[in-house]
């Protein structure tokens, strides 16, 4: 399937969808995470061209522009989208280098639809934080010369070991600075950290799907979130892999709801809240985005008001127990 997708049409159309699902999920904004890599280049819909890096950013907005417009004329709600430049951790440090380099050219080519950087890939089989600090430094001093604004958004601490280089790779995102930190599932285990997380405001975007089907969880009652939550430690909930995994963000919060006795709704609005705050969007864009999530949580909320107020008054039967 993954060759289907590397003709430009294919990729133009698989785009408008995934903004549709994300439509058709209740999601009023997104940021995705696209694999860069110049083993991942389009070809022309005849096969004869390539497409690169820039202009799969290029497509990716042509068709956001052209979806939103067309979502807008049938009266539907999406505040917009944007890429974090994700590169494998797998690369070798002069392949990192580049990544960064071309990072930094794509944000100043498209300033409001890139908005951060990543390193994606099995942790115990790529390479720690640690082995690329001195690029990740240049980086943030190019950002600073450059007034641009390209936080680190690191997938780590993706493992249930305690202390080895996966575990590590948490200390080294805290100390780069890092906006958000993808999965953190370790992080639970090191209450320091936590307390740093939440100084600091740094968000984890949990993924619970992707956690119990990889194995970090048999099921939702063992998931980390309500440690990180009774600890005050800022958390997102986000679909990793979903079409891999047939999965959405509503089954991923609904794991939540069901996996936890502490979990509620004042529980969901908090994280949906902490995932506006903690996006990358500009202050004028959260809140517009935000205003119009507000609007469809009372409707929401009055949903469950109008079917379910009768349970008030209702006595469940007699059981054995």
């Amino acid at each position: 399937m993954k060759g289907l997708f590397a003709y430009e049409s294919a990729f133009r159309n698989y785009t408008r969808a995934c903004i549709e699902d994300f439509v058709a999920d209740n999601i009023q904004y997104a940021e995705i995470r696209p694999n860069f890599m110049s083993t991942n280049s389009l070809k022309t819909d005849d096969g004869t061209g390539s497409i690169g890096n820039e202009g799969i950013m290029n497509i990716i907005e042509e068709e956001l522009e052209k979806t939103m417009e067309n979502l807008r004329k049938q009266d539907q709600y999406f505040g917009g989208m944007k890429v974090i430049y994700c590169t494998p951790r797998s690369f070798r440090r002069d392949q990192i280098e580049v990544a960064l380099e071309e990072c930094i050219d794509l944000k100043q080519k498209y300033p409001n639809l890139l908005c951060g950087f990543d390193l994606v890939g099995h942790e115990e089989m790529g390479n720690e934080l640690r082995h690329f600090v001195p690029e990740f430094l240049n980086f943030q001093r190019k950002c600073k010369d450059h007034k641009l604004d390209i936080p680190f958004l690191f997938h780590c601490g993706e493992t249930l070991q305690v202390g080895d280089e996966v575990d590590g790779n948490l200390f080294d995102a805290i100390l780069l600075n890092a906006k958000r930190i993808g999965h953190g599932y370790a992080i639970a285990r090191h209450p320091l950290l936590m307390e740093i997380f939440k100084e600091k405001n740094i968000a984890i975007e949990s993924c619970p799907i992707s956690n119990e089907i990889l194995g970090l969880t048999p099921v939702m009652a063992g998931h980390h979130l309500p440690i990180l939550l009774a600890n005050d430690v800022p958390c997102t909930i986000n679909s990793d892999n979903a079409t891999f995994y047939r999965s959405s963000l509503s089954h991923d919060f609904y794991q939540v709801m069901i996996g936890s006795k502490a979990m509620n709704l004042h529980g969901w609005k908090q994280l949906a809240k902490w995932s506006l705050e903690h996006s990358c969007m500009t202050p004028l864009e959260r809140e517009s985005v935000t205003a119009e999530w507000q609007k469809q949580w009372d409707l929401f909320c009055q949903w469950i008001v109008d079917e379910y107020s009768w349970l008030d008054n209702w006595t469940p039967s007699p059981r054995r127990h």
